[in-house]
């Protein structure tokens, strides 16, 4: 059976803390991100703050989801998303890749449905 979405998730390690406490660039970077991956949001970007200084960005996609988790404790930015099976997130995650410039980049694939 042929899969009818993609799940990906990428943890990029080695992120200035800095740069992870910045809403405003983070959440710039993300709708550049998905904008550049060809996915559609069908919602505002949501945003939850966290009181260690951290936050999670939501947006929903035509079918699916894009989440960014900013953990600047752990000079990590997680990203999760479920897209259709011919997007291809990884763009998205290349975007951050670039202006953030982690010290490691790990991302996982899988087929689903």
């Amino acid at each position: 059976m042929v899969a009818a979405f993609t799940h990906l998730s990428a943890d990029l390690s080695g992120v200035r803390s800095e740069q992870l406490r910045d809403r405003a660039l983070v959440g710039g970077l993300t709708i550049a991100a998905v904008s550049g991956a060809g996915l559609s949001p069908v919602a505002p970007l949501s945003v939850h703050e966290r009181p260690d200084g951290g936050f999670t960005l939501v947006l929903l996609l035509e079918p699916g989801h894009f989440v960014v988790h900013a953990m600047p404790e752990r000079e990590r930015l997680l990203v999760d998303a479920l897209t259709l099976a011919g997007q291809d997130a990884r763009k998205a995650v290349d975007v951050f890749a670039r202006r953030l410039a982690p010290s490691d980049v790990h991302t996982e694939k899988r087929g689903v449905g």
